[in-house]
């Protein structure tokens, strides 16, 4: 077992907080698994814009004809910033025991008391750290990242993703008499097709989405009767909820429908759902959506000098002499990136 003052060194907690196992995010996990570091605070996100023109055609000999080149867009974002900083007092590494007080432990119990009470707080602040990506990822099917600092300061990233995906319904899905399911995700696949030329994979849904989906007679028609002649797809009520809050429904029309329940506890003391319980996004999870969760460079003080690290965690470690006490402090810049805004789109069907 590592020594406590070299588990408290900077370099230690750095590599303890990286290993320590997040907690499951599924839209992290299946849609940002692409994961880069920059050694810039800021970072351009570069769209390049290109219709189908077709070729001018010339007579035989005749000069040829001056095109345009690709049209590059690029936008200049911050990536979000957190900081946290737990306390370690000596009463809670070195004394208390949950249940009752040793009154005479060994230098080695001191040291398992030490190491397991550093341990949790860096799985506490890990934990945390997870759940804010997971959050951005979130937002990041919308288009738009947003949100408020403790200090009152409001940060906003929009991808610009066309306005044409936010997609209307023939009919919210659950009016049993006017829905069209099918023809609903058929604009949606043909929207991505157009736009990006990227097949729809996934769509991840709230809760009333989902129920919207599951209830809906036509669709439930189209399948009895897909089984002799018509393909649709296949929905289920057999799968379990993963450990990462997602229940996966089944397929339809050539899409993997998800329901992802999961909720959040805001700084704000306040609960939102990490998908709006009546929408459904849909998303192209192939490579070519180029979907990354980047990270930014952190500005530290290391060994007196200014430095900026490199890569998703910091963490470090401070003296305080009255009272005494060791303040663990943990730090990340993320930022999911939609690199092809248009390989999203979103319908609110309930």
């Amino acid at each position: 077992m590592a020594a406590s003052d070299d588990l408290l060194h900077f370099l230690s907690l750095t590599e303890m907080i990286n290993k320590v196992k997040s907690p499951n995010s599924f839209l992290t996990r299946m849609l940002f698994s692409d994961h880069r570091s920059y050694p810039t605070e800021n970072f351009e996100v570069g769209i390049k814009i290109g219709g189908r023109e077709v070729a001018p055609f010339i007579r035989k000999g005749g000069q040829a004809v001056m095109v345009s080149g690709y049209t590059n867009k690029m936008n200049m974002v911050s990536p979000a910033n957190i900081s946290l900083k737990r306390p370690f007092s000596p009463d809670v590494m070195h004394v208390r025991r949950p249940g009752f007080d040793q009154l005479y432990p060994t230098s080695a119990e001191l040291e398992a008391i030490g190491n397991q009470s550093l341990a949790d707080d860096v799985q506490r602040m890990g934990d945390m750290i997870a759940n804010a990506v997971e959050y951005l990822a979130a937002q990041a099917l919308t288009g738009v990242i947003s949100y408020s600092s403790a200090e009152g300061e409001e940060f906003e990233c929009d991808f610009n993703r066309s306005a044409s995906h936010d997609v209307t319904p023939t009919a919210v899905w659950t009016d049993q008499t006017n829905s069209r399911v099918l023809n609903d995700l058929d604009a949606v696949k043909l929207l991505h097709s157009e736009d990006e030329g990227l097949p729809v994979t996934d769509a991840i849904g709230g809760t009333n989405a989902a129920k919207a989906l599951m209830n809906n007679t036509a669709v439930r028609d189209l399948l009895l009767r897909s089984q002799t002649n018509l393909s649709v797809g296949e929905l289920t009520r057999q799968e379990q909820w993963t450990a990462e809050g997602a229940l996966f429904l089944g397929k339809l029309g050539g899409i993997n429908f998800w329901h992802y329940a999961r909720q959040v506890l805001l700084p704000s003391g306040s609960t939102a759902d990490l998908i709006d319980s009546e929408t459904f996004h849909f998303v192209s999870n192939v490579p070519g959506a180029e979907m990354r969760l980047c990270y930014g460079a952190i500005p530290e003080i290391v060994g007196n000098q200014p430095r900026l690290f490199v890569g998703e965690r910091f963490s470090k470690s401070d003296v305080i002499v009255d009272p005494p006490q060791i303040v663990q402090y943990a730090r990340s810049r993320p930022l999911p990136v939609l690199r092809k805004p248009d390989a999203t789109s979103s319908m609110v069907v309930a």
